[in-house]
């Protein structure tokens, strides 16, 4: 008799695995985009004009206590954004291939390629703790640090 009931109850628990398994499957799984840099890249002679649908005057209507009249400081504006690392980056959505349009610079800005190099040849080599002064990687950072800071100040 244990036996028998021992089958039913073996025989019962799979087959509430079995339909826990059909449940499972047919749960919608959710979406995320796919990203191919290979299959829809956009290479560096895109055009963004026909890509993003904006001026540079209309970024620069917040500054409003800045004039950037200057012609030195629109290239500037070009220059990092032709930097930025991703910028030709699609992605696909349900709408088809887009454009990436980065909005969230106040949380944190995109890497730029000149400045990410920078770091890469002129800081990295030499990184260090910079609450360790007593080696000669700690000093060159905390010399880093302390330079960064007084041309923020000055800025």
């Amino acid at each position: 008799m244990s036996d028998h009931s021992d089958a039913g109850h073996n025989s019962l628990a799979h087959d509430e695995e079995a339909s826990r398994r059909n449940l499972d499957e047919r749960e919608e799984k959710p979406t995320t985009p796919t990203f191919s840099s290979s299959s829809y890249a956009f290479d560096d002679s895109t055009d963004s004009s026909t890509i993003f649908d904006f001026d540079d005057a209309a970024l620069l209507e917040d500054a409003a206590d800045v004039s950037y009249t200057n012609n030195d400081d629109e290239q500037m504006l070009h220059d990092i954004a032709d930097n930025m690392i991703g910028r030709n980056i699609p992605f696909e959505s349900p709408f088809g291939v887009k454009a990436q349009c980065y909005a969230d610079y106040t949380a944190s800005g995109k890497a730029i390629e000149s400045i990410e190099q920078f770091m890469r040849n002129e800081v990295m080599p030499t990184y260090g703790n910079t609450h360790t002064t007593t080696s000669v990687t700690g000093l060159q950072t905390t010399s880093f640090r302390e330079e960064a800071r007084q041309i923020v100040a000055r800025a």
